[in-house]
């Protein structure tokens, strides 16, 4: 579908309310607790010496993205809509809020229709999860609005405290209904995983498209056709000296694909073997690093097919063999402090099949574990934007022709 429609929305006229004051101490990760057992209840905490603080008392928080100094966390909260439906599906209405944990001030940046609805002929507004641009003066995301059908890219800018919100032109994707799309800052630009239906391969076809922050398509990067081995397992975005690409694992031969999202020409690195890295992205050079390994005895259909170790920046394993379910999982369940020196992360238990309800903490000198509390068992973590590398030391070189 293609939509052509710009809305541009002022800050005058946003709800600002203060809060009861918010924790001081920024410097801790964010913990988000699943309370979908109880909708009403406040969920959003921040980790410090002293255990968990409440961050604010009233807002029920889907996903939040801290900015990369640490100062602004931009949140998708439960709309208020949603409290006064029962039994309803699809994407949750969500409004959109911008905290500030130093000050306790938290402002509401995008609310829903007039006359709302979540059941039965839906009117409302989802929205994705927020990805802060490199410099952290602006972030984006994707909003649904269910009653006129339209998929929109919204940019808020701090410094002009202002947002645009355009019609996106995206593909509708194969196996899901209408959503909003987890847009990801690199930078090239706005770049969107896509899964289509191509009727003439009669198979889904995975992209990668790239917009600029107004809006406008750039490129799209055909990473692969489905065939009678499925998908791919992994398709990631990396940067590799200073390009942006989509790189792609594939388990047969245990090799990665890198796609330059600008030119689409196709890389690898040849015999040697490469496994991309999680880095802080303020600081990749002395950011503790998570290294991807898919394991000894992964298969196409295999239920655990990647291990991680943790490094320091000289490359030294400070912990190794960590199990996770899959590589989508990482950022919900590893997180990097905002200067890369300290790594969160939780414990993916093979045999009862879920993620341990501890949280786990590495440093260059120290490990610790923090148990939340029996009353908190599912939730999801929060702290420093980072970006997947491959170590400079690998050189890339165009793939071989006749490998296909």
């Amino acid at each position: 579908m293609i939509f052509q429609r710009c809305v541009i929305l002022l800050f005058i006229g946003f709800l600002f309310v203060a809060f009861p004051v918010m924790a001081q101490d920024t410097t801790g990760p964010i913990v988000i607790t699943d309370g979908f057992n109880d909708l009403h209840e406040a969920n959003i905490y921040q980790l410090d010496s002293g255990g968990l603080t409440l961050l604010s008392g009233t807002l029920h928080v889907l996903n939040a993205s801290l900015s990369p100094d640490g100062r602004f966390l931009a949140s998708n909260v439960v709309a208020p809509v949603v409290f006064e439906s029962e039994g309803c599906s699809g994407p949750i209405p969500a409004d959109l809020w911008l905290l500030n944990p130093e000050s306790g001030e938290n402002l509401m940046l995008g609310g829903q229709p007039e006359n709302a609805t979540y059941c039965g002929d839906d009117n409302n507004i989802s929205r994705s999860e927020v990805d802060w641009s490199p410099d952290g003066r602006q972030f984006v995301w994707t909003e649904y609005d269910s009653g006129a059908d339209i998929l929109s890219l919204g940019v808020y800018d701090l410094a002009a405290s202002g947002i645009n919100v355009v019609s996106l032109d995206f593909p509708e994707q194969y196996g899901a209904g209408p959503s909003p799309i987890t847009p990801h800052w690199v930078t090239s630009g706005i770049a969107f995983y896509s899964v289509i239906y191509d009727e003439a391969l009669a198979d889904s076809a995975v992209s990668v498209r790239l917009y600029t922050p107004d809006g406008t398509f750039i490129a799209e990067t055909p990473v692969w056709i489905a065939n009678e081995y499925g998908l791919p397992d992994t398709v990631l975005l990396v940067t590799h000296e200073g390009r942006d690409y989509a790189a792609h694992h594939w388990f047969r031969n245990d090799y990665w694909l890198l796609y330059d999202l600008l030119s689409q020409q196709k890389f690898w690195f040849g015999e040697t073997p490469a496994y991309p890295e999680l880095v802080s992205a303020a600081q990749p050079e002395t950011s503790l690093r998570v290294r991807l390994l898919p394991v000894d005895s992964f298969t196409a259909n295999s239920g655990n097919p990647y291990q991680v170790e943790i490094l320091d920046s000289s490359g030294n394993v400070l912990y190794e063999a960590m199990n996770i379910k899959t590589a989508q999982d990482i950022p919900q369940i590893v997180v990097l402090s905002p200067d890369g020196q300290t790594l969160i992360f939780r414990h993916y238990n093979v045999d009862t099949r879920v993620y341990e309800n501890q949280i786990n903490s590495i440093g260059a000198d120290t490990a610790l574990t923090f148990i939340p509390g029996e009353d908190i068992n599912q939730f999801s973590l929060a702290w420093g934007s980072w970006q997947w590398i491959f170590p400079d030391s690998f050189k890339l070189v165009e793939f071989p022709d006749e490998f296909g």
